[in-house]
């Protein structure tokens, strides 16, 4: 197996590995048992709040969040005390942290690389980076083929990914054979027989939250061209008679004014305003282009499974694994119709949050799979929406992990005497 070769000639001793996940919305700690010859299984997770972005302002701010990760870490392999400078410990920074003024997200890795240097696992600085969309978007797609074992053939039977977050969307397949990936190319290749040419897309602010304060900044937009009262505004995203404070936290968005949005749960509106966030009209040097003058070669026949966000929402509406497009616009039509008292007896397991914006993502999850990616029912069953696979692993953690361990290996021997003489000199 591909993995097994992997471990094996890049870390023959390795029994353990950590992969902090750095997200928009939270960062989140995974251990990984790598004694197994097949795929490393997650020993233990731990997730906390907020994201490390939100301390952007005040670095010093985020160390209480990874000092207590870090202790989980140390609370979980505590029978291994003797074994932990043999265990590297990574952190990758996503969208969140992308998304930073550039001096503003150097600060806040100066920060996590001083605290992870005092975490008495292995440790370079060069394991804690923020991470490129398209590196995101190829390690979920490693993640995923690693656990279906389906990396043979240079990826000619591989699962494209779909992976949304809170701030990215991240796309990522192997085109059919004979057609070819003129950009967003990712050389995926992790021993020499194996060479896999893959196309791996992340589109920075489409994920669940920042497209929702984009839909509302437009909302507002439009209203003021219409010379509207601002006072409350209709949102047809959300639950009728929802009345809320748009969040615009973000440097994206500045709004100078208070406003009031009242939601009108309507969903051929819903999904007219977030057509209009994708531009279709954008010019598209290399056909064929999704949205934004986005390139992305035909997706035909490959078989995709859809992660995070999409298989939350799949999830929460109970929808099959394999629902067609349609499935989903109908439950999309039907939750928007519901009134709160009928969301609450309806979903009575689901935070009010989730309620209430049920609406808004199962109509953005089937506009962004239809008129943005260009998904229809002529392949029933092409995407699989996946609900759950254990602890976490079906995201791109494990994939990241795998793709460290075949490129830069932990050379613990060296680094620890030069860790140890760098002491004595202090």
């Amino acid at each position: 197996m591909l993995l097994g070769f992997v471990l094996a000639h890049a870390a023959p001793s390795l029994s353990h590995a950590i992969v902090i996940d750095a997200g928009s919305k939270g960062t989140r700690i995974l251990i990984f048992d790598c004694n197994s010859s097949s795929v490393p299984s997650v020993l233990g997770i731990k997730s906390l709040h907020p994201g490390l972005s939100f301390f952007a302002l005040e670095p010093e701010k985020l160390r209480p969040i990874l000092t207590e990760l870090v202790e989980y870490a140390h609370e979980t392999l505590e029978a291994m005390k003797d074994e932990w400078y043999k265990f590297p410990i990574y952190l990758k920074g996503t969208a969140g942290l992308r998304d930073l003024l550039p001096y503003r997200r150097d600060a806040v890795m100066d920060e996590v690389q001083t605290v992870l240097a005092q975490s008495r696992f292995y440790f370079t600085k060069r394991q804690a980076t923020v991470i490129s969309g398209e590196e995101e978007a190829a390690f979920a797609w490693l993640t995923l083929n690693t656990i279906r074992n389906s990396l043979e053939s240079h990826g000619d039977r591989s699962f494209g990914v779909l992976d949304l977050g809170g701030a990215s969307l991240q796309v990522a397949f192997v085109p059919a054979e004979g057609h070819y990936v003129l950009e967003h190319f990712f050389p995926m290749q992790l021993n020499t027989n194996n060479a896999i040419s893959l196309y791996a897309k992340s589109y920075l602010h489409y994920g669940s939250v920042e497209i929702q304060r984009r839909l509302d900044a437009l909302i507002i937009s439009n209203s003021l061209l219409q010379v509207e009262s601002l006072s409350e505004i209709d949102n047809p995203c959300f639950t009728k008679n929802l009345n809320y404070t748009p969040d615009f936290s973000s440097d994206l968005f500045k709004i100078p004014i208070n406003v009031r949005m009242r939601g009108s749960g309507d969903y051929e509106n819903c999904k007219q305003l977030l057509e209009q966030l994708m531009n279709k009209r954008a010019s598209c040097w290399v056909k064929d282009c999704t949205f934004d003058g986005t390139y992305q070669p035909r997706v035909q026949q490959r078989r995709f499974v859809a992660t995070s966000g999409f298989a939350k929402i799949a999830k929460y509406l109970d929808l099959k694994s394999k629902s067609s497009m349609e499935d989903i616009k109908s439950a999309a039509v039907t939750v928007c119709q519901l009134t709160l008292s009928e969301l609450d007896k309806r979903f009575p397991h689901l935070k009010f949050t989730e309620k209430v914006e049920l609406c808004f993502t199962a109509t953005y999850i089937h506009t962004l799979l239809t008129h943005g990616l260009g998904f229809d029912d002529s392949e029933p069953g092409q995407i699989e929406f996946l609900k759950d696979e254990g602890k976490g692993v079906v995201d791109w953690a494990l994939g990241a992990l795998i793709w460290e361990l075949d490129r830069t290996p932990p050379r613990v021997g060296k680094d620890r005497e030069a860790a140890e003489l760098r002491q004595s000199i202090i």
